[in-house]
Parts: C-alpha cells; sequence; structure tokens
C-alpha cells in the first residue's frame, strides 16, 4: 500500500480513529465476539479516552466486551475518566459498575492456604498477618507475599516438600506495619 497521505495532527487523530475503529469492528464479530481488559483506567490519558469512547459510541461496532478497571478512590466526578463514562452514559450503551471490596480475613486465610498449598489451620497465623499488613486488598497480597518471598521470609523447601517461613523473622523484618500506608 501507498504511504498515507500527510495530514495536519487533528486529521492524523482522526483518521487512526476511523482505522481502529475499523479493525475492532472487522475482528469482532457474532462468530468470534471480542472481549478487551483494559485495567487502571484512572491513568489513562484524554486521547486514549477519547477513543475508547469513539469505539464503543461507534454505531457499526457490535460483539464487543469491554472491561476496565479503574481506583474509585483515585478519581473524582471532574477526572477526565469519569467525564468519558459520564459521556458514554448519556448513549444507549450498556454501563454495569462492580464496586470490588476488599477480601475478607476468611479468604485470605483461604488464598494463602490454597497458594502454599497448607491446611488452613497451620496457615492461620501467617495470613492473619499478611491480612493485618494488606487490609484484605489483592493486589497488596501478592506485594506482600512478593516481598517476603525475596527476602527469603518464605521459602520453599524442596526436599520437605512445602513452604516454610518464619512468623517472627517476618514481624521483626522492616516491612511497613501496613502495606496500605505504603
Amino acid at each position: 500500500q501507498p504511504k498515507p497521505q500527510k495530514l495536519p495532527p487533528t486529521e492524523t487523530q482522526k483518521r487512526f480513529e476511523m482505522v481502529f475503529q475499523d479493525f475492532v469492528q472487522a475482528i469482532a464479530r457474532k462468530e468470534h465476539p471480542l472481549v478487551v481488559f483494559l485495567d487502571d483506567l484512572q491513568w489513562a490519558d484524554s486521547n486514549s479516552l477519547r477513543l475508547l469512547e469513539q469505539i464503543i459510541l461507534g454505531p457499526d461496532i457490535q460483539y464487543l466486551f469491554l472491561i476496565g478497571t479503574y481506583r474509585d478512590n483515585e478519581v473524582d466526578s471532574s477526572h477526565l475518566l469519569m467525564v468519558t463514562l459520564d459521556e458514554i452514559k448519556k448513549s444507549d450503551q450498556v454501563i454495569h459498575n462492580l464496586h470490588l471490596s476488599p477480601l475478607l480475613e476468611s479468604h485470605v486465610n483461604q488464598l494463602i492456604a490454597d497458594t502454599l498449598h497448607e491446611k488452613d489451620k497451620s496457615i492461620k497465623p501467617l495470613s492473619n498477618l499478611v491480612f493485618e499488613k494488606t487490609q484484605g486488598n489483592p493486589f497488596f497480597i501478592d506485594q506482600f507475599l512478593k516481598s517476603l518471598y525475596e527476602n527469603r521470609l518464605l521459602e520453599f523447601k524442596a526436599e520437605e516438600g512445602k513452604w516454610n517461613w518464619d512468623l517472627k523473622s517476618i514481624r521483626e523484618k522492616d516491612i511497613t506495619d501496613n502495606v496500605v500506608e505504603l
């Protein structure tokens, strides 16, 4: 194909949006619906949000399921993401909002028991500490466990075929009292 004609920036942006809409329309078919997951939309720039809005409101785009996540504690009603969502809501597009709460202590216990292949009772002191440090936030749980592993406070002993940890050493380690504060 020949190179596209040089255009001023605004027209170049519009051409990109049209081509991208055509691309989505071409691959999102009844036989093969398209699911797109976008994380951390609170950090999306204005051009990206405009493109998303154009795709969602595009009259010829069907069979597209867009899932977007954002941290509601990082946006207010004047945030560009919220303004964009308000514009989309004015159309006939269906938007569902789900608020995800932190995990309960029992869920953290089950998660860690499953992760470390241990019984609930044996893992309880560790999972209680993890819950205390993370307040049940799944992202922080992941980061905290990685930190324990990287600092060799949580180790897999291949000869025993199990995970070992020393709760006292974990408590003494200079990891913030509450990862949420971090």
